[in-house]
């Protein structure tokens, strides 16, 4: 099979990057269903919000309110939304193109995506077209190889309340940026917590989440 990663830059026609962006939340999702409707992409996915509980309800209240959401259930962290996009999206959801990771939206609203084919053709349609100059995105890496996973069944880890907040306040203080703009000391006092106690569950939550966010 054939495997590619892209990545799209901040687009403010982007429903989600444009609220991941304004919230400083990232967004885990993994599309679930397609239709056209009217000229638009209407798509229905699953996903969780990673950053601080204030921004992450701030988001979801946006998202709630906003006229390219049809339909939008949530649960704390984790939501099942049916929204528009622009019809250029279509061309992700050819038959035969998989989604073989989720998809990943960073808190500065870049888009990234790791899709496989079997008909090299379709995964260069898709290149084409985002990495074309309405959507200026980046080929990252296209190779021929055996696929031995494919994220479908389960997308997201769980993580306890503790691990959520832990990596929540070290997106939110981009603690993960290049260069680093914090430090786990300074991230456990504004988790109310010991160093050690900050290290050791963000630790494991980025032990379960890291696997999804590695292409």
């Amino acid at each position: 099979m054939w495997v590619c990663t892209l990545s799209v830059p901040y687009k403010e026609e982007n429903l989600l990057a444009r609220l991941a962006k304004k919230h400083a939340v990232a967004i885990l999702g993994y599309p679930l269903s397609h239709e056209r409707k009217g000229g638009k992409s209407i798509i229905t996915a699953s996903g969780i919000f990673l950053g601080d509980d204030k921004n992450v309800a701030a988001l979801t209240r946006e998202l709630r309110r906003d006229q390219k959401t049809a339909r939008l259930e949530l649960k704390q962290n984790y939501g099942i939304i049916q929204f528009k996009q622009h019809e250029a999206n279509a061309i992700l959801f050819q038959p035969g193109v998989l989604f073989r990771k989720p998809i990943f939206v960073d808190h500065d609203g870049t888009y990234w995506l790791e899709l496989g084919a079997w008909d090299k053709k379709k995964l260069s349609r898709i290149i084409e077209a985002y990495t074309s100059p309405w959507f200026q995105g980046k080929l990252h890496s296209i190779k021929q190889q055996q696929v031995t996973r494919v994220q479908v069944f389960t997308p997201f880890p769980e993580l306890s309340a503790q691990q959520q907040k832990c990596l929540s306040i070290a997106i939110e203080n981009k603690y993960y940026d290049y260069p680093r703009k914090s430090d786990l000391k300074t991230l456990a006092k504004l988790a109310g917590i010991s160093y050690a106690t900050f290290q050791y569950h963000l630790r494991v939550a980025e032990k379960k989440v890291m696997p999804f966010l590695t292409f």
